[in-house]
């Protein structure tokens, strides 16, 4: 992705959102935002994230990219980060698949978000990674996530019964993919 990834899109709301890559700058709104991630108990993370914290992610994050092993979008209103993107190469014997994650504040979903990132990421990580297939892992219980994905042609291939441990009770976890 090198430092060329910037592009401002509309979301179903007419609001303006900028897209680009992560810089080290961006530690204290990374920090912010998994914060009120964690404050909301969304699905994604449980464990709060100091600045400091972000800082050592952001210069790893900006290593994979810089080698061609991940491509990593982030979602701005102004200054605020309220959604990114992550795919992942697999690596040994997996090159030509990758892994992805998102996560959108949720006061900005429902609004083409998720979509858009989606379609960014997937069309970066063919370009970039020379990726053939990407796999994704989703809560059975997250009806609006997986009904995106699907929407996004990701189909399931597997169910790992009680994979995850959520609010104290075990969810069924979804494995996806799409070839792209």
């Amino acid at each position: 992705m090198g430092n060329i990834f910037n592009k401002i899109i509309k979301l179903n709301s007419g609001k303006k959102i900028l897209l680009r890559e992560p810089k080290l700058s961006d530690a204290r709104t990374f920090s912010d935002y998994i914060n009120n991630l964690v404050k909301e108990d969304t699905y994604i993370s449980s464990k709060k994230q100091s600045v400091e914290d972000e800082e050592v992610y952001i210069k790893s994050m900006k290593k994979n990219i810089s080698n061609n092993t991940e491509i990593h979008i982030v979602a701005f209103d102004e200054e605020t980060k309220v959604g990114s993107i992550d795919i992942f190469n697999l690596g040994v014997r997996k090159e030509h698949s990758g892994e992805l994650q998102i996560n959108i504040l949720k006061s900005f979903r429902g609004q083409g978000l998720g979509k858009i990132l989606m379609h960014e990421a997937i069309k970066l990580a063919k370009e970039k990674l020379n990726l053939k297939m990407i796999t994704l892992t989703c809560f059975s219980n997250n009806k609006i996530a997986n009904q995106l994905y699907i929407q996004q042609g990701f189909k399931q291939f597997g169910l790992l019964p009680n994979g995850i441990k959520y609010k104290d009770q075990f969810i069924d976890e979804i494995l996806m993919f799409k070839e792209i």
